[in-house]
C-alpha cells in the first residue's frame, strides 16, 4: 500500500481554522476522504458569494520530481514540468513525484473564504481510488482527494518593503510530495484537478501519463 502524501502548507495564513462559505457554516460536510468542520472562532473575515471567489480565482498547477514552498511564497522545484511518470513493475508504484498548487484572488477578496479541493481523476474524468490493502482492486479503495478551508489574507511584506495598497493578489499554496509514488495503471492518463467551492474550470487541471516498462521480446 502506498504511503500517504505529505501535505505542506506553503503560504496561506488561514491555518486551517476558516469556515467554508457555503454549507460548512451550518454543518460539517463529509465525503470518503476528508471532513470540513465549522470554525469555533468568531467571525473576522469578509464573506462573499462562493461563485464570485471561484470566478475570480487564478489557479496554477505544476508537477515535478520534488517541490517545496516556503512561508514567503517562493517555490523550489526539481524536474518541474513533469508529464511522463515511470512505474516500478515489481511494486506497482509510480516513481515519486510532487504537485504544487497555487490559488490566487484579486485584492477585492482580501480576507474572503472558500473551500479548495485537489483531486486525482482518470482519463474519463472519474475519481481515482487507491486500494486500502495490496492486491485489492482500485474500486475498493479510497479516493485521492485533499480538501482545505482557506482564508485569503492580504499579503504581508517584510519591512522596509512597501507596495501600493490593495495591489498584490492574495494567495494560498500547497506542495504535495508523494515520495513513494502511487499505485496507478501504466499506459493510462491521469489529471490533477482543483475545485473551489465545488466549482472548477477546464484549465484548473494538470495532466500526466504513467509510462510502463517496454514489453519484452517475443520468443518462438
Amino acid at each position: 500500500m502506498a504511503a500517504p502524501c505529505t501535505l505542506v502548507p506553503a503560504y496561506s495564513r488561514s491555518n486551517w481554522g476558516a469556515r467554508r462559505v457555503r454549507a460548512v457554516q451550518r454543518r460539517s460536510v463529509r465525503d470518503d476522504s476528508f471532513v470540513f468542520y465549522p470554525s469555533p472562532l468568531r467571525r473576522c473575515c469578509t464573506f462573499v458569494s462562493v461563485s464570485e471567489v471561484s470566478d475570480a480565482a487564478t489557479v496554477r498547477l505544476l508537477l515535478a520530481d520534488y517541490a517545496v514552498a516556503d512561508v514567503g511564497g517562493k517555490l523550489n522545484a526539481i524536474g518541474g514540468g513533469l508529464v511522463l511518470l515511470g512505474i516500478n513493475a515489481m511494486s506497482g508504484l509510480t516513481a515519486g513525484f510532487a504537485l504544487f498548487v497555487q490559488v490566487g484572488v484579486p485584492p477585492k477578496f482580501y480576507n474572503g473564504e472558500c473551500s479548495v479541493e485537489i483531486l486525482l481523476e482518470d482519463a474519463s474524468g472519474g475519481l481515482v481510488e487507491i486500494p486500502l490493502a495490496p492486491g485489492l482492486p482500485q474500486q475498493s479503495g479510497q479516493a485521492v482527494r485533499i480538501g482545505q478551508a482557506v482564508r485569503f489574507e492580504p499579503p504581508r511584506l517584510p519591512l522596509p518593503v512597501s507596495a501600493p495598497p490593495s495591489y498584490l493578489p492574495a494567495r494560498a499554496g500547497w506542495a504535495l510530495n508523494f515520495a513513494t509514488g502511487l499505485p496507478l495503471i501504466p499506459g493510462q492518463g491521469y489529471a490533477w484537478r482543483v475545485k473551489i467551492d465545488d466549482a472548477t474550470k477546464d484549465d484548473w487541471v494538470e495532466r500526466f501519463v504513467v509510462v510502463g516498462a517496454p514489453a519484452g521480446p517475443v520468443i518462438g
